[in-house]
């Protein structure tokens, strides 16, 4: 049974959490059913510092607990100043975690090439389709997203996953940075340049019975009088 709940952004703001994180419990239970269940020590955390990437790349994580065979997805921006014209990005992980070789973009803004090595290296290339854009640029364009999965029978308790930037330019032909990324995931440091994945074990927390169907024994003598009985 899988349960999932949307919860306001602005739980996530930096002003609603005072500039820290916050822990909460949260109550479950069944309809019907008597007991609930709660679970303690669940940490809301504030937004993402995507300012620290200026002029570089930035490496967006998941920030909850992954599991073993579970899909995700990296997210990969950056800032060039201006429009960004061409960008190499090499991503690798350790072998807790692996990244899939469907690559999500935007056709009608990048050209983008895809290249795995031996060692599970992937390597992203891409070049803008809109040259003609000279505009000072503040935000972080989006690149492309990745696919990637914990593992099936992954036992460590966190993974790693980082880029590295080859090339970074803009359409002044100017380039503005090789090196590591930033890595934004829970409780990262301020520029991290590699990332932090955690990965949680499947634990039981209660058993209930079902049946999806019921019989019921005739146990009595035969007698032709019609008899009912609740299930």
């Amino acid at each position: 049974c899988t349960a999932t709940v949307t919860l306001p952004s602005s739980w996530f703001s930096v002003a609603a959490l005072n500039g820290s994180n916050t822990v909460v419990s949260v109550d479950f239970g069944l309809n019907g059913e008597a007991n609930n269940g709660q679970i303690s020590g669940l940490t809301i955390r504030g937004e993402e510092r995507q300012s620290e990437a200026d002029g570089n790349a930035l490496v967006k994580l998941p920030y909850k607990s992954l599991y073993p065979g579970e899909m995700f997805q990296v997210e990969v921006l950056a800032n060039a100043h201006r429009a960004i014209a061409h960008f190499t990005i090499e991503c690798e992980s350790d072998n807790s975690v692996a990244v899939e070789p469907d690559v999500e973009y935007d056709n009608s803004q990048w050209s983008i090439a895809v290249n795995f090595d031996a060692s599970g290296k992937i390597t992203i290339d891409g070049a803008t389709k809109q040259s003609d854009d000279d505009s000072v640029v503040t935000n972080f364009e989006k690149l492309f997203t990745l696919n990637v999965r914990i593992v099936t029978g992954a036992v460590a308790k966190t993974g790693t996953f980082k880029c590295s930037v080859v090339v970074l330019s803009n359409i002044f032909d100017s380039s503005v940075y090789s090196g590591p990324a930033i890595h934004l995931y829970r409780d990262s440091p301020p520029f991290a340049p590699s990332g932090i994945l955690h990965i949680a074990k499947e634990s039981l927390l209660d058993i209930l019975a079902y049946a999806d169907y019921s019989t019921l024994i005739n146990m009595p003598a035969l007698t032709g009088i019609r008899k009912d009985f609740s299930l």
